[in-house]
């Protein structure tokens, strides 16, 4: 699934050529491949997998390389018992948001594009850039609250499903401060639920509805920022050409189920 979204992007070129960010010119992205591994998956399958991703990345066409730097292929190692949706996914988070050892050092945002986070525009890279860059204000988040048919979440009792920005988002990891807030929210969750029960991304909203926790949200609310530029579909059907007429700032899809024909 993860090459069927890189195969997009020689359709829905990440940015258009003679139209490159300024910024692409000095300090261009990297394409991270992140990976997580069970502790009893040998060494030999791990460099396998690297060399597969790296290989099939050099595929594309010079329309997609051109808009970043070399790629990149990063893993962590976790139990198996801890190898599911749920926990397999914060630890792979929990790693790139660490305070002291933060995996991607150097790197200021960050965009987590899981396997579902499909291209739908060119220049959808572009686009993220401008919303990192001056005058936008300066956020910790920034993404899509679902936006999918209303019918399929009518019902739900998790409160944070509804109002969440989804994991599919862009970071600001180079920030030590949201590092450090997230350790707090974690702290919370743990101290809860013992563990969390609930996606990472959905802890940050549960914590922000505790009446116990508005005096410290209140003051860090608008480090939170929605935009259109990506849209949660989550388990909703969609329709490219739709979403295209409705929202003409969206690029990028996460979740959902393309439709070939209008709904």
């Amino acid at each position: 699934m993860v090459k069927n979204n890189l195969l997009r992007w020689n359709t829905y070129y990440p940015c258009l050529k003679g139209e490159i960010h300024p910024f692409l010119k000095f300090d261009k992205p990297s394409v991270v491949f992140y990976a997580s591994f069970k502790s009893t998956i040998p060494e030999k399958e791990r460099d396998e997998l690297e060399n597969e991703m790296l290989e099939f990345y050099d595929t594309l066409s010079e329309n997609v390389k051109q808009c970043f730097g070399d790629p990149l292929f990063k893993s962590i190692e976790i139990k198996p018992q801890d190898d599911t949706h749920v926990t397999g996914a914060r630890l792979l988070v929990e790693a790139l948001f660490d305070v002291e050892k933060p995996l991607l050092p150097d790197a200021q945002y960050i965009l987590i594009m899981e396997h579902d986070l499909r291209a739908i525009r060119k220049n959808w890279l572009g686009k993220l850039i401008l919303e990192t860059a001056w005058p936008q204000l300066m956020f910790w988040i920034k993404g899509s609250i679902y936006r999918g048919k209303l019918s399929l979440v009518e019902g739900t009792t998790y409160i944070p499903n509804l109002y969440h920005i989804n994991g599919g988002c862009i970071y600001n990891v180079g920030d030590v401060e949201f590092r450090e807030f997230y350790r707090s929210v974690r702290s919370y969750i743990v101290k809860k639920h013992g563990d969390s029960p609930n996606a990472y991304d959905t802890d940050f909203f549960e914590w922000s509805i505790d009446v116990a926790n508005y005096d410290k949200f209140r003051h860090v609310a608008h480090m939170f920022r929605y935009t259109d530029v990506i849209q949660n579909q989550w388990i909703s059907p969609y329709y490219i050409p739709d979403i295209n007429r409705k929202s003409p700032n969206t690029h990028l899809i996460h979740g959902g189920n393309i439709q070939s024909n209008p709904l």
